[in-house]
């Protein structure tokens, strides 16, 4: 439906947002969020590996977090800067990796 989000844009979306925007934000770069459109998989299972594989690249990249690394601060794509755990995005990461993958895919 013109206009609408489907179950897979919304999955896409999940995927892609934590990948590259929070993954991103968090590391200290710049969002690289460019949508959630069919072009980046369509279909069940390629939907379904692509919101895997993201979601094992935005652990990757979280995995080497430091205790120091919560204190830093990153910059938003509105351009605010916030303090990591400060923001919650620390605590927000790890509930997104224990809810994300049981709530979709299970």
């Amino acid at each position: 439906m013109p206009g609408k989000f489907t179950i897979a844009d919304q999955i896409r979306h999940i995927a892609a947002i934590e990948r590259y925007m929070f993954a991103e934000n968090v590391a200290g770069r710049k969002s690289a969020y460019q949508g959630c459109g069919k072009k980046l998989a369509d279909g069940y299972e390629n939907i379904t590996d692509f919101f895997n594989r993201l979601h094992g690249e935005s652990l990757a990249i979280c995995s080497n977090l430091t205790d120091d690394d919560s204190k830093r601060k990153c910059t938003t794509p509105a351009n605010t800067e916030i303090t990591l755990y400060g923001s919650g995005s620390v605590h927000w990461w790890n509930m997104r990796f224990i809810i994300g993958v049981n709530f979709i895919f299970i």
